[in-house]
């Protein structure tokens, strides 16, 4: 249990979060309040996990909200794949980085942050961000994050997984196989 967050949320191998997401596409296909958030589903949800949400009961995401994103917002699980990730430290921590900073970036378009009291960091990433949908979309970029995020999955030598695509420290989120 973490007492500050609000859902419950499941990690699995990406190659059973992709069955998992051809199964429940078709599953919840039937029902009156249930739905599958993720991006081949909607074209509004760019987080790198999928969801399945209650569109039945409402939560509050006051940024998500201000952002005017069309993206139903009731409560959920949160179902985050896991990926391999290279044994250096260093290729590691570059790993993380950049898909950090592109998703900021992905955020940012979408208008999904405030940047009242914000750091330098953050500030430099949406410039960045303004530069990089000046000759792009979202969709080329999310498509982007996710095979960058999975490079490393057909490299059998890795000693961990876990998800890379958690906004928490990484070494809360990776595992040893």
């Amino acid at each position: 249990f973490i007492p500050w967050d609000d859902d419950l949320d499941l990690g699995m191998p990406r190659d059973d979060f992709e069955r998992f997401l051809k199964v429940v596409g078709n599953e919840l296909k039937e029902s009156d309040n249930l739905i599958i958030q993720y991006e081949r589903f909607d074209k509004n949800y760019s987080t790198p996990h999928a969801r399945i949400t209650n569109i039945k009961t409402t939560a509050y995401f006051p940024h998500v909200w201000k952002s005017g994103l069309d993206v139903p917002q009731g409560i959920f699980i949160d179902i985050f794949p896991y990926d391999n990730v290279p044994n250096s430290v260093w290729k590691k921590e570059v790993h993380r980085f950049v898909y950090k900073a592109v998703s900021y970036m992905l955020h940012d378009k979408q208008n999904l942050y405030t940047y009242e009291n914000a750091a330098l960091s953050a500030k430099i990433l949406r410039v960045c961000s303004r530069l990089l949908f000046r000759f792009t979309d979202v969709d080329t970029v999310f498509r982007w994050t996710q095979n960058y995020i999975q490079k490393y999955n057909a490299d059998n030598s890795c000693e961990r997984f876990g998800c890379i695509s958690s906004f928490y420290r990484i070494d809360r989120v990776i595992l040893k196989r």
